[in-house]
């Protein structure tokens, strides 16, 4: 067992905490991607998510739900289960990662998305972090360093196809 100590570290898979009074619940599952860790197909990704408890306020996975922030070689890769999970919870907030060019921050339903991959195909460190403002829950780029327009990705819901 990991010792929960959110002042240092805290591993969640398919496990919640509770820290500044949100209840956060971390899983890394995704769908079948390649040969990488945590894959299951969609109906073993169904089981998982239902897990998730409805009171959840901040959900973090590895992957993202399907058609937010999940573009990769013009294709979505995200789960559909985990976007049909999420319509039911409701979190505030969901953050992900893996897709690098799907960095940036979606609106599924009320519910803000943000893609936190800041690295490149090449995995170097190219995108500025996103930082959300937990009293409104909007979102806003913290820059980090000199960025073309071109490549700062969204910069709020208003700006994100999901």
């Amino acid at each position: 067992m990991i010792p929960k100590r959110p002042d240092i570290w805290t591993y969640l898979q398919d496990d919640f905490i509770v820290y500044n009074g949100f209840k956060i619940y971390g899983s890394p599952w995704q769908p079948v991607y390649y040969d990488w860790a945590f894959n299951l197909p969609e109906e073993e990704l169904w089981h998982k998510w239902q897990h998730i408890p409805s009171d959840t306020d901040i959900l973090v996975t590895h992957g993202p739900p399907y058609g937010y922030g999940d573009t990769s070689g013009g294709s979505k890769v995200g789960s559909h289960t985990l976007e049909a999970r999420i319509r039911v919870v409701k979190p505030k907030l969901h953050v992900c990662g893996h897709i690098h060019n799907g960095y940036g921050v979606y609106d599924l339903d009320g519910t803000t998305v943000v893609n936190a991959a800041i690295v490149d195909m090449k995995y170097q460190p190219v995108k500025d972090p996103i930082i959300i403002d937990t009293d409104t829950w909007r979102p806003y780029v913290q820059p980090k360093r000199t960025s073309k327009a071109s490549d700062s990705g969204p910069q709020g819901p208003e700006d994100a196809s999901g």
